[in-house]
């Protein structure tokens, strides 16, 4: 088992770079990953891969959330998407998925800084074990 950055098996991405919000959501669509979860589903898609979704901003920062198929994500997180020769979206969700084993900046609203995430370590064995 090797460890390894989480930039350098990852491309890590901001959520909410499409600006959506609530005001886009419809009954019936694409699952929409906010910082507690699936807030909504939408009519388009960002995403058409497997990835964690790191909850990057309030009292729940560093909830992980697993998204697979298309979804989008919303302001308020941070996007994992993992090289899949080298690591599994599942396989990092249940490494990553653990509030307290993330760094916390500020004080009346907890942040993790972007930086933090991608030199975040992680613990891979080869991809045929994950």
């Amino acid at each position: 088992m090797t460890s390894a950055r989480l930039a350098d098996v990852a491309e890590i991405v901001a959520g909410g770079r499409r600006k959506w919000t609530g005001l886009d959501f419809v009954e019936a669509g694409y699952p929409a990953f906010g910082a507690g979860g699936v807030n909504g589903y939408l009519t388009d898609f960002e995403f058409d891969r497997a990835a964690v979704v790191l909850s990057s901003i309030g009292a729940r920062c560093g909830k992980c959330f697993l998204a697979d198929g298309r979804w989008a994500s919303l302001a308020n997180t941070q996007v994992i998407l993992p090289n899949p020769k080298v690591a599994d979206a599942r396989f990092l969700w249940y490494q990553l998925n653990d509030e307290d084993r993330w760094h916390r900046s500020g004080t009346a609203q907890p942040f993790i800084k972007p930086s933090d995430v991608k030199a975040h370590k992680v613990y891979l064995p080869p991809i045929e074990e994950q």
